[in-house]
């Protein structure tokens, strides 16, 4: 509710009621058009709601509290899960992987790092682009760019796997084995090899857990020849024997 009422612009006035606290000019107000048809509604809906609660007895107010604090948590699950909201705020950070000055890909793999220190645990759906930029970065693009793309990738491996959808798992494998590849970083590369121990290690703790995962659909992973009836869970570890 609380983050309801500062996106509405709302402030309580002495009557106890809701009043506009924040001029239209204000920059940190980014919302859609859509949504701003039914700010009225709500901002009426909202005085009528703080306004009749001075009418509540102790343990109704708190009742009210209560239902309106689970709301808000509910609304913000919601908010973190939602699919369109993580490919709207990704998807232009990962177009700029098509750029060519290494300043703007600095930038860009900065903000990555940032978004995994803040809010790793809660991409969910988001895991496919954030991989794809760490990826995106090869020898050509210098050793200073290759450390920052490999601090983020490190990050994931070490933090992040239990939380990863298995889906993205051999994607996962895919961007640790461009690192050991790469020649700008000797250290780096062989770091990554450790890495590939790491996830070989999360698949072998996490066994049963992976196996309920992958029963339903292995369409995510590719044809090994001379296996067509090979089990999900064998396809993601050949994915990893593959790519060593």
């Amino acid at each position: 509710m609380e983050h309801l009422v500062w996106i509405l612009g709302l402030k309580p006035s002495t009557g106890g009621s809701l009043k506009a606290g924040r001029t239209p000019s204000d920059s940190n107000a980014v919302i859609t058009t859509a949504v701003m048809a039914d700010l009225p509604v709500l901002s009426a809906m909202l005085s009528r709601l703080f306004e009749s609660s001075q009418y509540l007895d102790d343990v109704a107010l708190h009742h009210l509290i209560d239902a309106l604090c689970k709301m808000s948590h509910e609304a913000m699950e919601l908010a973190y899960s939602n699919r369109k909201l993580q490919t709207l705020l990704l998807g232009p950070l990962s177009e700029l992987s098509s750029v060519p000055h290494g300043d703007v890909r600095q930038r860009q793999l900065e903000c990555v790092l940032q978004i995994l220190h803040s809010a790793g645990e809660t991409l969910s759906h988001g895991w496919p682009l954030v991989l794809s930029i760490i990826g995106a970065v090869s020898d050509h693009h210098g050793e200073n760019l290759i450390r920052i793309a490999f601090q983020c990738l490190q990050l994931v491996v070490t933090d992040f796997l239990p939380v990863m959808p298995w889906r993205c798992l051999p994607l996962c494998v895919d961007t640790a084995a461009k690192f050991g590849s790469q020649t700008q970083e000797l250290n780096i590369s062989l770091t990554a090899v450790g890495l590939m121990w790491n996830i070989s290690d999360y698949f072998y703790q996490n066994k049963e857990k992976l196996c309920q995962s992958l029963s339903g659909d292995s369409t995510v992973f590719p044809d090994f020849p001379g296996t067509p009836n090979m089990p999900p869970f064998d396809k993601l570890w050949m994915c990893l024997y593959a790519r060593l």
